[in-house]
């Protein structure tokens, strides 16, 4: 499988240091304000945590 398929459903991050596409490590729930934590790591050694709103989490 080519690394360079698209997946839907798995954002695509760019590395600010080396330009190259982050992958997804792990995505992790933060309590009951619906919002999830999701870490990606670079090839460099550059990793990110961005918080995001989960939408299907929304309706429970």
């Amino acid at each position: 499988m080519s690394q360079n398929l698209l997946r839907p459903g798995v954002p695509r991050v760019m590395c600010p240091h080396c330009s190259t596409t982050m992958r997804l490590v792990s995505i992790e729930p933060a309590g009951q304000e619906q919002k999830l934590f999701e870490s990606f790591s670079c090839t460099c050694g550059f990793t990110c945590t961005t918080q995001i709103e989960s939408e299907s989490r929304q309706s429970l």
